[in-house]
């Protein structure tokens, strides 16, 4: 999801870098060159996305949902979000807002779930009008980004994992 952006980057951080081999007779083009593999400031933040499904690939209904994480060290997360359809998205109103986002596809047919942070596991649980629909532990592998260049921080860990939850 994330390399696209990425290798746009440097291309455009290595357009910008100008021809090779190219002889510098003064001090202040050397300079210059220098300043070319500064690290520039793009921040990033870990994360993981999880993609909630049905597996009837039907719609999500409109109604009340709330997702919950639990996290290794026993830290509950949860948000409370009310889905009128999907072209209007979720109204989150109550729970970790600055923590955890959500956004329905498009289509109606995938949830978009991401928690800021990158935990080593995590039990992602989403009920739909007081019911669980759907349940699921898991370890995330994280991928290394490098917003800025390999040899510059900040290093982000993201990750992306799936889930189905129960047609009804």
């Amino acid at each position: 999801m994330y390399r696209i952006p990425i290798i746009i980057l440097g291309a455009t951080l290595t357009l910008g870098a100008g021809p090779c081999g190219e002889i510098l007779d003064s001090a202040d083009e050397q300079t210059d060159a220098d300043a070319s593999v500064d690290c520039t400031e793009m921040a990033c933040n870990n994360m993981l996305t999880v993609e909630v499904i049905r597996p009837d690939s039907q719609t999500f209904l409109a109604g009340a949902y709330r997702f919950e994480m639990q996290l290794p060290d026993e830290t509950e997360l949860m948000l409370e979000c009310h889905l009128a359809s999907p072209q209007e998205g979720f109204i989150c109103a109550m729970g970790d807002l600055t923590l955890i986002g959500v956004q329905i596809d498009a289509t109606g047919t995938a949830i978009h779930v991401t928690l800021l942070g990158a935990p080593e596991t995590v039990t992602v649980t989403v009920e739909y009008s007081g019911a669980i629909i759907g349940e699921r532990t898991m370890t995330p592998v994280y991928e290394e980004l490098y917003p800025n260049g390999p040899e510059c921080p900040p290093t982000c860990y993201q990750a992306e994992e799936a889930m189905a939850v129960q047609p009804w």
